[in-house]
């Protein structure tokens, strides 16, 4: 019987030794969770730059009852254009064409009740891509002179209008990474500084998406870049 006893409270004390070992070590391991302190910041890197890449599509219109003649006016037009182009300083190398195209209003039925006083009508563009911002903008001011040579623009369609876009975003990354993070450690420190704390390593960082904005509507030349890093620093005492 003594034996039984003694396994019985051997038992006993073995199992009160193992709850008490799990209690602290579960709570050493809360302390530790609850020790590492940490802050995420967010630094933000912005620049305005100028577009370095302009797309103008300048389309027209023409009419006539006989395909041969639609056609020399198409050309007549398309040369005007160039020379227009030329006078304002651009390049012929910058200068292409896209395909006319022809469409027979008499032929088509929602014109089946309508009268026109042509037959064919025919639609061509002069695409300009060129990088000298300057000069497209005096000559987009300057392009209702077009009007006096008889050509009638056809610039209301979305795929007529000018587009400005910047592609020099790689030569610029890196100073803008280095700036966001410049912003974010400074944000960091101030937290630190607030709390009276120490600002310690950094734990983990991510990069945002680099975006590219219009500055607004009038000017859409300009181009507002922006990237937001984040980053989390441990704190220290």
């Amino acid at each position: 019987m003594n034996y039984k006893k003694q396994i019985i409270i051997a038992g006993i004390l073995l199992f009160a030794g193992l709850l008490s070992c799990g209690y602290f070590i579960g709570r050493g391991l809360t302390m530790f969770r609850t020790g590492e302190r940490t802050v995420t910041v967010r630094g933000l890197a912005e620049r305005e730059v100028m577009a370095d890449n302009i797309y103008w599509p300048v389309a027209f219109m023409v009419t006539d009852n006989d395909l041969i003649q639609l056609n020399e006016k198409i050309e007549h037009n398309k040369q005007i254009i160039v020379e227009f182009l030329l006078k304002h300083g651009f390049k012929l190398e910058e200068i292409t064409f896209s395909s006319p195209s022809v469409v027979d209003v008499q032929a088509q039925l929602y014109g089946m009740d309508r009268q026109y006083s042509f037959r064919y009508l025919g639609k061509g563009v002069v695409k300009l891509n060129t990088g000298n911002v300057d000069l497209v903008l005096t000559a987009a001011d300057n392009s209702s002179s077009l009007l006096t040579e008889g050509i009638v623009l056809n610039s209301d369609e979305y795929q007529n209008v000018i587009t400005y876009s910047f592609k020099g975003l790689n030569s610029i990354k890196p100073e803008m990474i280095a700036e966001a993070n410049i912003n974010a450690r400074k944000a960091a420190e101030q937290f630190a500084e607030d709390s009276k704390s120490k600002l310690g390593a950094i734990k983990s960082a991510s990069q945002g998406l680099f975006s590219i904005e219009s500055a607004n509507y009038n000017t859409p030349e300009i181009k507002v870049i922006r990237v937001v890093t984040m980053v989390q620093y441990y704190l220290t005492h």
